[in-house]
């Protein structure tokens, strides 16, 4: 039983949408008109929102549960081999950090003020925190982790020779999220990871290209037959990438 079965299972009022969204009474307070919101994001972790305003920790011990239950325990979640301990244990620490930046609030509302980045996007792009950087979790067509970026969304706390978007040694720079996990049309295809978290925060459908410089002729197979909006900075060298990245895409995306 996957972990949004689970939480649905022995909620009242279930009504479902699709396979992955549905409705209930919360049971966090005295619900009556069913607010609550349950859906399965990236991978099937699972989302909850209560329209009343509950808070997720309240939401998930009032079903005698914890955060770490919204998860899927998969062998995705670990890398298939390393010979660096550091690199292994950043890896297990994906969840932390995810549910470190998940209950603070005033991180939260920063990169709200900062970015533009909704709680809701980063619930669902599995954006984390280590303390210093938001760390965004890389994976590959299949869902398998592969790297971790850290990101600075403060360009004040940068010195001036300090890239933005740090990657953990071992890692595999990759479009973010995988396309295979984004629904709707058209999609936006932008350049940077935070990017892709603005645009999800406004409800568009977007993958990021990690960086002017990082679309691969390998990629335009993940885009088949879908509706796609080149939409990458506008200076030089972003027009030059987006004709580039648009000419690749000729005879794979549908328009």
């Amino acid at each position: 039983m996957s972990a949004f079965e689970r939480f649905l299972d022995g909620l009242d009022r279930v009504k479902r949408s699709g396979h992955s969204k549905a409705t209930a009474r919360c049971p966090a307070h005295e619900d009556k008109v069913a607010s609550l919101s349950v859906s399965a994001g990236l991978d099937g972790r699972v989302l909850v929102k209560c329209h009343a305003g509950c808070s997720s920790e309240e939401i998930v011990a009032a079903r005698g549960m914890a955060l770490a239950d919204l998860f899927e325990r998969s062998e995705r979640l670990a890398p298939r081999s390393t010979s660096r301990r550091s690199r292994a244990g950043n890896f297990a620490d994906v969840d932390r950090f995810h549910h470190s930046l998940l209950v603070n609030e005033k991180a939260l509302a920063r990169l709200e003020g900062l970015r533009g980045w909704t709680r809701e996007a980063v619930e669902r792009l599995e954006l984390g925190f280590d303390g210093e950087r938001v760390v965004f979790p890389i994976r590959n067509w299949a869902g398998e982790l592969v790297g971790l970026g850290r990101y600075q969304p403060n360009g004040d706390r940068r010195s001036e020779d300090e890239p933005k978007m740090k990657a953990d040694a071992g890692s595999r720079r990759e479009l973010f999220p995988r396309p295979e996990a984004v629904e709707g049309e058209p999609l936006l295809l932008v350049e940077g990871e935070p990017d892709a978290v603005r645009a999800a925060s406004l409800g568009l459908s977007a993958v990021a290209v990690p960086g002017v410089e990082g679309w691969r002729p390998e990629y335009r197979e993940r885009f088949r037959g879908r509706r796609v909006v080149v939409c990458f900075d506008c200076d030089a060298q972003g027009r030059e990438a987006a004709a580039r990245v648009a000419a690749d895409l000729l005879g794979a995306a549908s328009e």
